[in-house]
């Protein structure tokens, strides 16, 4: 269980050197300083290698834990990342008055306040660790007088995030015609008030003058920061910044070289596959300290129609910004290396979690394995 540094840090270091050696002559690149190190826990047989559902925090003693929904257990796992150890599993249960059937988002804020999303049923959940209901949110009997066009939804696009400040927790809204150019694709929950919110997050000009992107036109959401969240359209870097007490929404100054080009025409052999080979695709914007701001991007590559799934040959890359969103350098992060959506930041460290058929080698039965990237 402990932290290890090996082959896999050198190789990345190598990589992000080369790749950096033209780019940093230019005006405005900065060297990064960073290391990586590869973080193992010793699980049960019954643990997977990998969660895409899951919640981090921090207990008062500021010691940090990972929660990870285990679908075969039906489970939330607990790991201790402060000391590398598996911690305890918070079994649900699936039937009788305190089930839980569906977990489709959960944010833990502390051991007795654990919100979980399910979005079939649409209703909120606040269990404590021994899995108790605490509270019970029916958007049905809460919303039965409106009549929607759209529903609030949490998937690992757009994860469930509670504000204790604001006690509110934002949703994506799902919309049976989502390419109008008059819907908004976010609204705020306030617990206090029981009222969604609507908030003006729509689709790009360019998306709405073009036409349909193919692959991915859904919103994604950061980790809260100061009482705010980043939004954007995963395919494209335009980014937002949500306040989530006032709901002020403005734009932020980031930006990106490339370019997304629209799906024009879908009677083309492979029309969606080559569009979401060739185009990038943008995770959300985090604050990781008081220093750095990252990305990580779904990057281009060319398609070939010869490769089974060409979208394995797309690389990861992590997009670095100062403080004021000047861009300063990237960090590859190779091809078929991480799960997109599973990655999270924790104290200027980001955690990503590899793929089992890149690093089959090092993830073993028994282990749950994470790759920290720490900036300075």
């Amino acid at each position: 269980m402990n932290a290890v540094r090996g082959f896999f840090i050198i190789i990345l270091l190598l990589l992000w050197i080369v790749s950096c050696t033209d780019k940093n002559n230019k005006e405005g690149y900065k060297n990064i300083e960073f290391t990586i190190d590869t973080l193992h826990i010793e699980v049960d047989l019954s643990s997977p290698n990998n969660y895409l559902n899951f919640s981090t925090f921090k207990n008062k003693e500021n010691i940090t834990f990972f929660g990870g929904y285990n679908h075969t257990m039906h489970s939330i796992d607990i790991y201790n990342l402060s000391h590398l150890k598996f911690e305890k599993r918070i079994s649900l249960n699936r039937n009788g008055p305190e089930a839980i059937v569906n977990i489709d988002g959960f944010h833990i804020h502390n051991l007795d306040s654990i919100f979980v999303f399910d979005n079939q049923l649409f209703q909120l959940f606040i269990i404590d660790d021994e899995s108790n209901i605490v509270t019970k949110f029916n958007f049905l009997n809460i919303f039965r007088d409106e009549i929607w066009e759209s529903f609030p939804v949490i998937d690992h696009h757009f994860r469930l995030y509670y504000n204790s400040k604001a006690n509110c927790i934002l949703f994506r809204n799902h919309y049976n015609e989502p390419y109008k150019n008059d819907i908004s694709f976010v609204s705020i929950f306030s617990l206090d008030s029981l009222t969604l919110t609507s908030i003006p997050f729509f689709h790009t000009e360019n998306f709405l003058s073009k036409g349909e992107f193919g692959y991915l036109c859904v919103p994604t959401i950061s980790k809260p920061y100061d009482n705010k969240v980043f939004l954007n359209q995963v395919y494209s870097p335009i980014t937002y910044s949500l306040d989530l007490v006032n709901y002020n929404i403005v734009q932020v100054p980031v930006v990106s070289s490339m370019v997304h080009k629209p799906l024009l025409d879908q009677s083309i052999p492979y029309a969606p596959e080559i569009h979401a080979t060739e185009n990038a695709f943008y995770n959300q914007l985090e604050k990781i300290s008081d220093t750095y701001y990252t990305r990580i991007i779904w990057d281009k590559a060319d398609f070939n129609v010869k490769v089974s799934n060409p979208l394995l040959e797309k690389s990861l890359k992590l997009d670095v910004y100062d403080i004021q969103f000047n861009y300063l350098n990237e960090i590859p992060l190779g091809e078929k290396s991480y799960y997109q959506y599973s990655w999270f930041n924790i104290d200027s460290s980001l955690y990503l979690q590899p793929l089992q058929m890149t690093y089959s080698n090092t993830l073993k039965e028994g282990l749950f394995t994470l790759h920290k990237i720490t900036l300075y």
